[in-house]
């Protein structure tokens, strides 16, 4: 997601992928791209309803 797919991630998300799953280590979406520096990116997410409070479970 941090590669710059902006336009594909927002066309996963217009067709209903859940901004809050994790990957496999539990990671967030929101917080993955945070980390990146990617706030356009932070921003569609929380468009879509990605809770920036939603936890990582890799603390």
């Amino acid at each position: 997601m941090g590669g710059g797919h902006a336009g594909v991630v927002g066309l996963l998300l217009k067709r209903g992928a859940d901004p809050d799953v994790g990957d496999q280590e539990g990671k967030k979406p929101l917080h993955i791209v945070a980390q990146l520096g990617r706030a356009e990116l932070a921003e569609l997410l929380i468009r879509y309803g990605a809770g920036p409070k939603a936890g990582d479970n890799n603390r």
